[in-house]
């Protein structure tokens, strides 16, 4: 069995590890597609709690949102230099989710015969989630054993997020005796926007495993420093009509735009399968579960008590925060790649 090495002007062996990929007299250059088909997690978003009664004591549960699965695609192009055998790389990736839920109960009051209705509270949350990202990378690939191969690069990376986050609420009393301060209607509407953007330096490994002819198993995991800028708005329109006196209109607008860093990380595993037409021709195919996750990316405003409810008068406090809060995606990579 022949050992895998570099061998000197002596036709000795060398210390230095083996490049994968053949020594050509010309660069090579490829192009690749991928299907993301990914499920995204976000916190912060809790919009509802369910309660069984408006009145002490109370027992319920925690609305959030949950995205749908979607699909999202990413492109590349490498080139391949055979004077020193790295790989220059560049790739885009595109990704966008959306979800709408809701949640409604009707107010009963316990005092009353059989529990009668005065009244129902409905809340539908409405997000939008894009995610778009650029890398241009620089790595060499290398054997470490006769199976295993490691392909350590540096780069640089750059992404923009788009979040939405709309809620709108309605609670109608119409009955009493009422928890609140009196009868009427609260429409309550609130729209969330972050919009980030940000760069930072890149550094990964991807890992192969030759199983058998055309066929290996593969790891990758990456992460990245974002320098990121988020624009940050909050609007609040709040409809107050109580029974028996005039509507009040209530608003808040507030911008909260704000700068940090933000780490990421990217984990894949998978499979793929391979073949060479020619000594610079190569198809390949693969398959992988794939996860990022972002720190802090969700900086979205929390403001709560900006007016109690049904209370057509007085003043008004608004109370503040900030979400910090990471956002995931995960699911499955399709890819094809074409060597020319």
């Amino acid at each position: 069995m022949k050992g895998v090495y570099l061998c000197s002007s002596e036709n000795t062996g060398g210390a230095k590890f083996a490049g994968v990929i053949p020594h050509h007299a010309k660069n090579t250059t490829s192009v690749s597609a991928e299907i993301l088909v990914w499920h995204a997690k976000a916190g912060g978003t809790d919009y509802a709690i369910e309660f069984d009664s408006a009145f002490l004591s109370k027992f319920g549960d925690l609305k959030d949102l949950d995205f749908k699965w979607n699909v999202g695609f990413r492109a590349g192009v490498n080139h391949s230099f055979s004077q020193d055998k790295g790989e220059l790389g560049l790739r885009f990736t595109y990704f966008r989710t959306h979800d709408t839920t809701r949640a409604g109960e009707p107010i009963e009051n316990p005092a009353l015969p059989k529990g009668q209705i005065i009244g129902f509270s409905r809340g539908k949350f409405d997000s939008t989630l894009g995610f778009y990202g650029l890398e241009l990378s620089y790595g060499q690939y290398y054997f470490l054993s006769r199976f295993l191969s490691a392909h350590p690069f540096i780069g640089l990376h750059t992404m923009w997020f788009d979040q939405t986050y709309k809620m709108h609420g309605r609670d109608l009393i119409n009955g009493s005796p009422s928890p609140f301060f009196a009868l009427g209607l609260v429409d309550n509407r609130v729209i969330h926007n972050c919009d980030s953007w940000g760069i930072g330096p890149m550094v990964g490994i991807d890992m192969d495993w030759f199983w058998r002819k055309g066929i290996c198993f593969f790891s990758s995991i990456r992460g990245t420093l974002f320098s990121n800028y988020s624009d940050i708005d909050y609007r609040q329109n709040v409809l107050i009509t109580p029974v028996g006196a005039p509507s009040v209109n209530p608003r808040v607008n507030i911008n909260g735009d704000r700068q940090l860093y933000i780490p990421q990380v990217t984990m894949m595993i998978g499979l793929k399968w391979g073949r060479q037409f020619s000594k610079t021709r190569y198809l390949e195919f693969s398959a992988a579960y794939e996860t990022q996750y972002f720190w802090r990316i969700n900086q979205t405003l929390d403001v709560s008590d900006t007016v109690p409810a049904l209370a057509a008068t007085g003043s008004v406090r608004v109370e503040y925060g900030r979400s910090s809060e990471d956002i995931s995606f995960y699911g499955w990579t399709g890819k094809v790649r074409y060597t020319f």
